[in-house]
């Protein structure tokens, strides 16, 4: 299935600006995804869902996972101002109302969601830079890594995932209306279980 022209979807938004340039990029299999750039080098990554997944066309998969995602960045938008094109949707602004007194965690960075556009199945969010992923960054084809450098990294992710189960069991009553992602777990289910029962 193909995707639409990042550069059409991006055209009536707070965003339009973000023309001059849009590269594709890889390591998902989900969704599409590209790096626009403005006329002075800025940058925004642009996240499309179609209805079904990028890499495996014939895999049907909601388009609502991305609602789900807006949901979640919303919530770990911590202390940051909720992006000006979100603060008119009521339950995307009560989840970052709700997120900004989850515990922070020194060192670990979620990308601020800038907007949503839920009819069209896209959002933009910032743009952290051409990181390397934490299994390549720790593969043992990769020039040596100091033990320390390892434990802290590992150690302050640990941290942050406990953070963020600990702060969705003190406030399940609120979070459970909002994360209870029925299209992802038929899709799941059918993907693995149906294969294992085969």
């Amino acid at each position: 299935m193909s995707a639409p022209s990042p550069l059409a979807l991006v055209k009536d938004t707070p965003y339009a600006d973000y023309s001059a340039s849009a590269t594709k990029l890889t390591g998902g299999m989900i969704n599409f995804v590209w790096r626009l750039e403005d006329a002075h080098g800025r940058t925004v990554v642009l996240k499309y869902a179609s209805e079904a997944m990028s890499e495996y066309p014939n895999a049907p998969m909601s388009t609502e996972r991305l609602e789900f995602e807006a949901r979640g960045l919303c919530l770990l938008n911590g202390p940051r101002p909720l992006a000006a094109s979100l603060q008119q949707t009521p339950h995307l602004r009560k989840l970052a109302e709700l997120g900004a007194r989850m515990p922070q965690t020194p060192g670990v960075y979620v990308p601020r969601l800038l907007h949503y556009d839920g009819s069209r199945h896209f959002v933009i969010l910032e743009d952290l830079g051409s990181l390397q992923p934490y299994n390549e960054w720790c593969s043992p084809e990769q020039p040596a890594r100091s033990s320390e450098d390892l434990v802290l990294i590992s150690r302050r992710v640990g941290q942050w995932v406990a953070r963020l189960h600990g702060f969705g069991q003190d406030h399940m009553q609120v979070l459970g209306r909002h994360f209870v992602n029925t299209p992802a777990r038929e899709f799941l289910g059918s993907v693995f279980y149906d294969v294992l029962r085969g």
